[in-house]
């Protein structure tokens, strides 16, 4: 029996997770983990790598629709409305620049579905180093790249919603040739891919552990506070369905908050609170021109002073430790939402602020989405820098204004005692 504890205390060393915090509406995060355990100078390293795709999403309404129609079809008909005139002079000749003015309002003309698919592929090497007292240090330095592939345009516009035959066959003209007629404005509304650095993490914390209990058999706790570095590449506001490969050049201040406790030897019930604060960055961005215009596209880009929203979530999670072997079963859910973003638009004259900040792109999102992680130790005492060995499964499941995305990753932890 005591020889079984020990080992079981061993194998808490190996079931180590990266300490790291990146949600997006586009795909669900890894599991956030478990507590750091308090080994003095105990190093861990971590590879993980994750991929997957999100051909539907969830609208507003929380409704099962495109990847690409969470925020509605596209309302071609007002898109030129309140544009200013530098703009629309790139293309002056251009049929949208007056179809609001010059053709009478019916139905959904001029109102589009785009759809398409996302992909990603991202590998991320980690670093945690325990010091002395539970401080420990973590960093995190994620490569990934975003593709939105298969881009399509589905004119919702009946011959019936025109007002004459000639305008519907005008509109068909523009429809059926959108990239190219937008490409004059300085937009691409086609396929698009990013590849490179996403926003690095450093986390400094402290965790503990409270053991020699009768009952239950462990309290751990952790909190973590670290740094998200800008280092991801922007989005390209005339990119219109490019996603940043971070957090769009804002620093964030994430917060983590983290409790487990054991049972049986073998059972862990676990909490996490997470939180992550921006500092507000003066950028590029597409600006709403009218309240009536939606979805991806704009065609006006310019500078606001940008407040993002705080992100937080809550996941508690289950553990089966060791169950056969060196294999353990991991089963959590959590819940991410992300609060309004409010732009400040640094023209005023020129931009609304009611209205650019009526865009849905910068509404508050929620997912929630499932964790399974299966992992195998290999470590031993003879061999304590034996991997363990991890294969994830990440869905998001429900939620407003995300992508359905469904993840599927491996990773490899090694430990090394000093």
């Amino acid at each position: 029996m005591k020889k079984f504890i020990y080992l079981s205390i061993f194998f808490t060393y190996l079931s180590i997770y990266s300490v790291s915090y990146q949600p997006s509406f586009t795909y669900p995060d890894s599991f956030i983990g478990e507590p750091r355990v308090t080994k003095d100078w105990l190093s861990t390293i971590n590879l993980e790598l994750r991929g997957g795709y999100a051909e539907e999403g969830r609208n507003g309404c929380k409704q099962t629709v495109n990847a690409l129609n969470i925020y509605g079809c596209e309302n071609f008909y007002d898109l030129a409305k309140g544009v200013p005139a530098d703009i629309l002079d790139c293309n002056p000749n251009g049929y949208i620049n007056t179809l609001w003015q010059q053709t009478p309002r019916r139905a959904n003309f001029g109102q589009v579905c785009v759809q398409g698919k996302f992909n990603l592929i991202e590998f991320t090497p980690s670093i945690t180093q325990n010091f002395t007292h539970g401080l420990f240090l973590s960093l995190s330095i994620p490569i990934a790249q975003y593709s939105v592939k298969g881009v399509t345009y589905y004119d919702q516009t009946t011959k019936a919603s025109a007002p004459t035959d000639a305008a519907y066959y005008q509109w068909q003209q523009f429809i059926n040739n959108v990239n190219c007629n937008l490409s004059t404005y300085g937009l691409n509304v086609g396929n698009c891919k990013l590849s490179g650095l996403e926003d690095i993490q450093l986390f400094g914390g402290w965790s503990h552990s409270f053991e020699n209990l009768k009952y239950p058999d462990f309290i751990d706790l952790m909190i973590a506070l670290g740094i998200n570095f800008p280092t991801g590449e922007n989005a390209d506001p005339t990119d219109s369905f490019c996603i940043s490969l971070g957090y769009n050049g804002h620093y964030g201040f994430p917060l983590m908050l983290t409790a487990s406790i054991g049972f049986f030897d073998w059972l862990t019930l676990g909490l996490n609170g997470s939180a992550m604060w921006f500092k507000n960055k003066t950028r590029c961005v597409e600006m709403k021109t009218d309240c009536a215009q939606q979805g991806w596209i704009h065609l006006a880009q310019d500078y606001a002073n940008v407040k993002q929203g705080t992100i937080w979530t809550v996941s508690p999670f289950i553990k089966a430790d060791h169950l056969i072997g060196g294999f353990s079963l991991t089963l959590s859910f959590s819940y991410d939402h992300q609060n309004q973003t409010f732009l400040s638009p640094c023209n005023a004259t020129v931009y609304n602020y009611s209205i650019v900040n009526s865009d849905q792109i910068y509404y508050p999102w929620s997912m929630t989405a499932f964790h399974f992680i299966l992992d195998f130790d290999f470590a031993s005492f003879k061999h304590s820098w034996a991997p363990c060995l991890a294969f994830t499964i990440d869905k998001a499941i429900s939620g407003k204004r995300i992508f359905k995305s469904a993840i599927f990753g491996a990773t490899i932890t090694c430990n090394f005692e000093w």
